[in-house]
């Protein structure tokens, strides 16, 4: 990067389009209740953030009703101090400043907390995918270097996080050093910043026509240094295009598109921040570490993650876009929740609507697929690969969908003619997801092969081993798993982890023998939400494990002696003279999932 980009480098973070529209806030901060959006909420003078779900929203009443913010023991600090709202509504970040929280005790005891109705909100362009458009009469030159002797000069036509598209007014489809790997690009803004970054060429067009050529582009590896001036031109840039389209004009230019006006006698100048570099990258980051810290609860994280599936399900079923941005959202928050606490999520993992568990089913193996991932290569546990692989969890079965009763399967389907539709209805979706700009690799790799077998029976393509990726491979024994966790037994829904193990290995053959002892190593020998036999003549199911992954939270729920359930009594059996005896199979006892319902007391 060149020095002169001091001003993209060091100016606020933009929060786009400002919106004044009371209708259009209205409908937006509604979308965010339906969906349970997390809300997290930053007092002033302060690093600590909150969490809280919107309730109620109207405009007409000028109010806004949250669910009691959450830490509890932070509730003070909303006390007669303004708070930043901030959300994400439709893969966009949504911020609100100055709202200030008034706390009501009703006469039943509960606790309502109201904000009035915001006069304005900013709504910000975040996920990386986004291709912001550059609007007509803004010239960013770009110059790309194919080779040391030449190099080729255009225009910027749009940007992303990831990558660019150029326009050239020339053929290009014959200059074969494009197709290296190593090209450099320089991007050249108005007001005379210029940003020199790697580069590789996916795709080129040629419009004979117009004699233009297109190239799609990805950047090669940045620095975080530059990862940081791209995602703050791609939000200028945002801004000044919204603005554009709907005023037909541009109001308050940004800095980096005005040009530099010419000197007679130039100087050049090093120009030294006013700020440490560790210190800038505090101040840039601030909200974003504010924002980490404020709590998702698991139970909302994955109540919103079933409605994104659902929302995917009937625009799927309509022929209709599928609301791709509400899912990463879904997805964004399950990430967000699993890094706060993990088991506590993974607990949620027993839940299973009995009239669709094609939703529940989806986000299980979305959630186990994320906690592996996650162990086994920790080194991306902070990266938007996770987001993927949970995205590709919410969709990975969705053909289902299309069939009669198809949200009610639990093991697989048995008779030729469902097989044939299942995989007409697996062709339309792939068609579907990649047709969506937001849709990730990771994602469609395992849409892709989760169904597959080694030996070639699976489905949609029959694939076998060798042509499967490590991830499909993986998927593929988690989606087993999970259906065979998920039993139905005289009339109730029985979790039984164990089992569904037990299950799995009896087709070994079927599975990658690496995939099978990674999972069965990673679950441990009494998996969460399994019931295990005490000392002490009781069954108890397993709650959470400590770090070396053994049983520690426990949850008593039967008495052998009296053959008659207890009430539930949590315990942590590493401070008691209590041993595991084994496994317990609950359909012998009749234990449904029902008794991992309530939250685990504090031990």
């Amino acid at each position: 990067m060149k020095n002169q980009a001091s001003v993209l480098q060091f100016s606020e973070p933009s929060e786009g389009e400002r919106i004044h529209n009371p209708s259009e806030i209205e409908s937006m901060l509604k979308t965010v209740s339906e969906r349970v959006s997390a809300v997290t909420l930053l007092p002033k003078d302060t690093e600590h953030a909150l969490t809280a779900y919107i309730k109620y929203v109207s405009q007409e009443d000028g109010w806004i009703r949250f669910d009691p913010p959450m830490p509890e023991n932070r509730r003070h600090l909303l006390a007669n101090q303004k708070v930043t709202l901030m959300t994400r509504h439709n893969g966009c970040q949504v911020t609100c400043h100055d709202i200030e929280l008034i706390p009501e005790q009703k006469a039943n005891g509960e606790l309502r907390y109201w904000a009035k109705f915001p006069e304005e909100i900013s709504y910000l362009q975040r996920r990386s995918t986004f291709r912001v458009p550059v609007r007509p009469l803004l010239n960013i030159i770009t110059h790309l270097n194919s080779d040391k002797e030449q190099r080729h000069s255009g225009r910027l036509r749009d940007l992303s996080q990831e990558g660019c598209r150029l326009e050239f007014n020339e053929d290009l489809t014959l200059v074969d050093s494009l197709r290296a790997s190593d090209l450099r690009i320089t991007l050249c803004l108005p007001n005379g910043e210029s940003h020199d970054l790697a580069l590789n060429v996916l795709r080129i067009d040629y419009h004979p026509s117009t004699q233009t050529t297109f190239l799609g582009c990805r950047f090669g590896e940045l620095t975080p240094q530059q990862r940081q001036h791209i995602n703050l031109l791609v939000n200028e840039l945002q801004r000044d295009f919204i603005q554009f389209t709907r005023k037909g004009f541009v109001e308050n230019t940004s800095a980096l598109f005005i040009p530099k006006r010419k000197q007679v006698i130039s100087e050049i100048q090093r120009t030294e921040p006013s700020l440490p570099e560790t210190e800038q990258k505090s101040v840039l980051s601030k909200l974003n570490k504010r924002d980490q810290s404020a709590p998702i609860q698991p139970e909302r994280a994955y109540d919103s993650a079933i409605i994104a599936i659902k929302q995917l399900v009937i625009k799927f079923r309509a022929g209709q876009p599928l609301p791709i941005d509400q899912a990463l959202d879904a997805s964004h928050q399950l990430v967000k929740a699993w890094q706060q606490d993990r088991q506590a999520l993974l607990m949620q993992r027993y839940r299973r609507n009995p009239l669709s568990p094609l939703f529940d089913h989806s986000v299980s193996v979305a959630l186990l697929l994320l906690d592996i991932v996650a162990s086994r290569y920790p080194d991306q546990a902070q990266t938007p690969t996770l987001t993927g692989m949970v995205l590709g969890g919410f969709c990975h079965d969705l053909a289902y969908s299309l069939l009669p009763g198809g949200l009610r399967y639990q093991t697989g389907l048995k008779q030729d003619a469902e097989h044939k539709a299942l995989k007409a209805a697996h062709a339309s979706l792939m068609r579907k997801l990649k047709a969506s700009p937001d849709m990730t690799p990771e994602a469609l790799r395992i849409v892709r092969e989760s169904n597959e077998l080694l030996d070639g029976s699976g489905w949609p393509d029959g694939l076998n081993g060798d042509s499967l990726s490590q991830v499909g491979k993986l998927c593929a024994c988690i989606n087993a798993f999970d259906r065979y966790s998920h039993t139905e037994h005289q009339g109730d829904l029985i979790y039984d982890p164990i089992a569904g193990m037990q299950n799995l290995l009896k087709q070994a053959a079927l599975y990658d023998k690496a995939s099978l002892k990674f999972l069965w190593r990673h679950l441990g020998k009494y998996p969460q939400g399994s019931l295990v036999t005490l000392s002490d003549k009781t069954l108890a199911m397993v709650m959470r494990h400590d770090d070396q992954g053994q049983a520690r939270d426990l949850r008593r729920v039967y008495c052998l002696e009296n053959e008659s359930v207890t009430p539930h009594q949590d315990f942590n059996i590493q401070n008691t003279n209590l041993e595991i005896l084994g496994y317990a199979n609950p359909k012998k006892f009749n234990i449904a999932f029902d008794v991992l319902r309530a939250p685990l007391k504090s031990i």
